[in-house]
């Protein structure tokens, strides 16, 4: 996760290449709540809708992927979208010093 400064520095920076960076936020968010946050910076009215697991588990293996890929996904997708993801981790002020800003505080 890096603040804003950071963010717009590891994207134009070039001693950041073959740096890893979580690009998170300080809010562990579910699927809705992210939509949410997207319609309001964008001014326009978006609606989430959850698929089932098992659906989107079959439609992956019908599209193509492996089933252990697919399995894989849907539980990242389940994971995300029950909010439990971890929020801040520790150690994401970056070389500005800042700290990342909630969604709803960032423009």
């Amino acid at each position: 996760m890096l603040a804003r400064p950071d963010a717009d520095d590891a994207l134009t920076g070039k001693h950041h290449e073959g740096q890893i960076y979580e690009l998170s936020g300080p809010d562990a968010l579910t699927w809705g709540e992210a939509v949410d946050e997207v319609a309001r910076a964008a001014g326009r009215t978006i609606r989430y809708t959850a698929i089932d697991g098992e659906r989107n588990r079959e439609e992956l293996v019908a599209r193509g992927y492996p089933p252990e890929y697919a399995a894989g996904f849907v539980a990242l997708v389940e994971h995300i979208g029950r909010g439990t993801a971890p929020a801040r981790p520790t150690g994401c002020e970056g070389r500005s010093g800042a700290s990342p800003a909630a969604s709803a505080t960032t423009p």
